[in-house]
């Protein structure tokens, strides 16, 4: 459980950091476009890989992404009452999972740790969103979404 929370903690500081970092260092920017797609333009295993990982779900905003690293595909569904955003690489491979998170359902001592994280790096800061990032070979992502979901 421990580890599970400091996994999930680095996760969200990485996330937060290289956020700060693109923005703060060098006066960059990332440089991504998204463009909605039909389910017919994204390749045949990305739907398979969908449709086992989340058991046939009835909505998905499908979306081309284009940016520094190349292309991408993105599938963005509501599961279990939460966001999540599945990206894929061009060759229909499964990147990352990414799922909303409410800070009121974050233990106390892992909300505690991020803002004392936070607080040692910046004078002021919002958090204006939390995501959990799950990554990992393609089976292992399918598998975790079909028995236990992000929560």
């Amino acid at each position: 459980m421990i580890q599970e929370m400091q996994r999930h903690l680095l996760g969200i500081c990485a996330l937060l950091g290289l956020l700060c970092t693109d923005h703060i260092a060098n006066g960059q920017s990332k440089v991504e476009r998204e463009k909605s797609i039909k389910a017919s333009e994204v390749p045949a295993s990305v739907i398979e890989w969908m449709k086992d990982a989340y058991e046939g779900p009835k909505r998905i905003r499908w979306v081309v992404e284009e940016s520094d690293r190349g292309i991408s595909y993105e599938a963005k569904l509501k599961h279990q009452k939460q966001w999540h955003s599945v990206e894929f690489s061009q060759a229909g491979d499964v990147e990352d999972i990414e799922g909303s998170v409410d800070p009121r359902s974050l233990d106390g001592v892992l909300l505690e740790s991020i803002e004392t994280s936070l607080n040692a790096s910046f004078e002021r800061y919002r958090i204006l969103k939390l995501q959990r990032q799950w990554t990992g070979s393609s089976d292992d992502l399918e598998d975790a979404m079909r028995v236990r979901p992000m929560q």
